[in-house]
């Protein structure tokens, strides 16, 4: 069960949570993708998937049917990856999770026995909580820029509250910016060491985007699959432990 957590928008959640989802499927892993953007749905939007029902269509549902219900909500992305997709809710006042509505979630999730991803996108609300609590493993990740930083040491004091402090795993996502921080010192501001460095390039990650497929599916990305498939062997450790 594992959660990616943005120290702030924009700092490429879905792409790790997509990619990551991906590769794991792609080693014969059966993983669901689980979209909690419920204002946008972003997910869906990257794999060209137009969502007519999605995550909170389903748990509007009597608890008792969700077991039963849950397959027709999920989309097959590819062999073994299965998407549990929210849908664009703009004009909603409150599209947002709550937390008996989590707690359903991660409940009914973890009886699958599958693998779990979950696109928590960069809000760390108490109905978080009970997905937090499931989780082997909670990525936090950020960028070498000012707010990203001081977003994601604010996250990392908070979530032990959650989950055990060892499940924190701060990733920085690489984007070759100019004006970069050295990860000693990012290290050093956050407490806390990174899991790994992971270097993107945006120009892939838009035609990815474009072409509705995870960044890892294009040949030429050899680089980009293996960093996917470093995370990945990051958390046979964590669930071992």
């Amino acid at each position: 069960f594992i959660t990616v957590l943005g120290s702030r928008g924009g700092v490429g959640v879905t792409t790790v949570a997509l990619n990551l989802a991906a590769t794991l499927a792609g080693s014969d892993v059966k993983t669901i993708l689980v979209d909690l953007d419920t204002r946008q749905g972003h997910t869906a939007i990257y794999v060209g998937h137009k969502a007519t029902s999605d995550l909170l269509d389903w748990l509007a549902q009597p608890a008792g049917t969700l077991d039963e219900t849950l397959p027709q909500y999920l989309v097959e992305i590819q062999d073994r990856l299965l998407l549990l997709p929210s849908r664009q809710r703009l004009s909603d006042v409150n599209p947002l999770l709550r937390a008996p509505q989590a707690a359903a979630l991660a409940t009914i999730l973890d009886d699958t026995r599958q693998t779990i991803v979950v696109d928590a996108g960069s809000h760390s609300t108490d109905a978080l909580r009970p997905l937090l609590n499931r989780s082997d493993i909670v990525f936090v990740c950020l960028r070498r820029e000012r707010a990203a930083i001081v977003g994601a040491r604010q996250l990392i004091e908070y979530l032990p509250q959650v989950v055990v402090p060892e499940k924190i795993q701060p990733l920085l996502l690489d984007y070759g910016d100019s004006e970069t921080m050295p990860r000693a010192a990012i290290e050093s501001f956050l407490g806390k060491p990174l899991c790994d460095v992971i270097q993107l390039d945006l120009q892939e990650i838009t035609r990815a985007v474009n072409r509705h497929q995870p960044l890892i599916y294009n040949g030429s990305q050899v680089n980009a699959l293996q960093q996917f498939q470093r995370l990945a062997r990051l958390l046979e450790t964590a669930g071992q432990d």
